[in-house]
């Protein structure tokens, strides 16, 4: 009985940061923020294919006609809204790899990435790292 006793708190201890760490149980709980980054590549394209670049603030979108305003505003859960974080200066000619657009997780050590080839992954933030301007 001790040793079940112990087992479980061990167990109770562990899980909380491995459910965590589990990719898919954050893609769950962001699912709908992840949705919304994603939903920025097909303007990002538009844009692209028109000018041979990504635009040089997030609004040219909107300008453009390539998106709504409120598309490029991330709904956050306090019913606030913001801007993602978006790094300009890139065309569709760039590495696939190239960050395009992050948002960070509250109360995580982690981010959605958007990059250039339209793939939307949660990652780790490297350390140090300093918010990209959100280039309104």
């Amino acid at each position: 009985m001790k040793h079940l006793l112990s087992t479980l708190v061990v167990a109770v201890i562990v899980w909380t940061p491995i459910c965590y760490a589990d990719p898919l149980a954050l893609e769950r709980e962001f699912g709908k923020e992840m949705m919304q980054i994603r939903n920025l590549y097909p303007a990002l394209l538009a844009y692209d294919a028109d000018f041979s670049k990504f635009p040089p603030h997030l609004i040219e979108l909107v300008t453009n006609g390539n998106i709504k305003a409120d598309s490029i505003l991330i709904r956050q859960r306090d019913g606030s809204v913001i801007l993602p974080a978006y790094f300009p200066g890139k065309s569709s000619a760039n590495k696939p790899e190239t960050i395009l657009v992050t948002y960070d997780l509250p109360n995580h050590d982690k981010r959605i990435v958007l990059n250039v080839k339209g793939e939307v992954k949660i990652e780790i933030k490297p350390n140090g790292e300093q918010a990209a301007p959100s280039n309104p």
